[in-house]
């Protein structure tokens, strides 16, 4: 008898063989079909991941986005849940997905839920990354993933429901890793808001609301040390990628500039020129 729900699980990965066995522990003994989308792995991400029944396609990298759309097409069953490869699901939220799906409630078409954050040894439950609702669950021909090169996220054709229980988010190994990841995004940032316009006063001003929001309207400080580390990483990164658009911007400025004067010269040595 199959007692496995008409799930797709979804999820993209490059070199994740230390965190997709813990992801997809959580989903393959419920879930009917599981689908990895892999593109320039090195390690043991594609044993791994067949291991636990996942059917695994290699794809070209072009953003989050796309390969996110890419791996939904290839699901064949009646609901799509993505997730990524340092995500777990936990047993709270499998019991409320099992109950969203079985009760197939036609007045919703997704569904959301909590993600909680292991950071720094410990879970993050205040501040800008708690409660991070995120939509996962979705009718395959309801959702797809829209947004830029970064903060991808899924649109959802219809009603979504909040779901109970986390999934949980084992992020960041060190604060290293983090500060990596983050110059990773500033450089996607800059490519995504080329024509924004800000200005030195205004990208201070965000940097600022955001250690405020983060440490005292959302209880950062309630997260201890983390918290602190949390609150000022936002507002640092919130302050270096905007300067990092400004100087982007002040240099396009600057090209343009040279390029006009250029061909001002040019056109005045024709014009001078017996």
């Amino acid at each position: 008898m199959n007692n496995k729900l008409p799930i797709s699980v979804v999820l993209i990965a490059s070199n994740e063989e230390k965190n997709i066995a813990r992801c997809l522990k959580s989903v393959y003994t419920w879930v009917e079909e599981i689908i990895v989308v892999v593109n320039d792995c090195i390690d043991r991400t594609v044993e791994i991941a067949e291991s636990y029944g996942a059917t695994v396609l290699e794809h070209p990298w072009k953003s989050f986005r796309d390969q996110k759309n890419f791996a939904k097409q290839l699901a064949t069953k009646e609901w799509v849940l993505s997730i990524d490869a340092d995500e777990v699901i936990s047993k709270e939220l499998r019991s409320s997905i099992l109950m969203f799906v079985v009760n197939n409630d036609k007045r919703y078409n997704g569904a959301s839920f909590k993600r909680l954050v292991f950071f720094m040894g410990k879970w993050i439950h205040h501040g800008d990354w708690y409660p991070d609702h995120c939509r996962r669950l979705f009718r395959k021909n309801c959702g797809y993933w829209s947004g830029g090169l970064v903060h991808e996220y899924l649109k959802v054709t219809g009603d979504v429901k909040l779901l109970d229980g986390n999934m949980l988010h084992y992020t960041y190994a060190s604060v290293k890793e983090h500060v990596k990841v983050m110059i990773k995004y500033t450089d996607l940032f800059v490519e995504d808001n080329r024509s924004e316009p800000i200005n030195i006063w205004e990208a201070a001003f965000r940097a600022i609301w955001k250690i405020f929001r983060c440490y005292i309207i959302k209880l950062g400080f309630l997260d201890g040390f983390q918290g602190i580390y949390i609150a000022l990483a936002q507002g640092f990164f919130t302050l270096y990628k905007h300067i990092h658009l400004i100087e982007y911007q002040q240099a396009q400025i600057r090209q343009r500039t040279a390029n006009q004067l250029l061909k001002q010269g040019q056109e005045q040595n024709q014009i001078t020129t017996p």
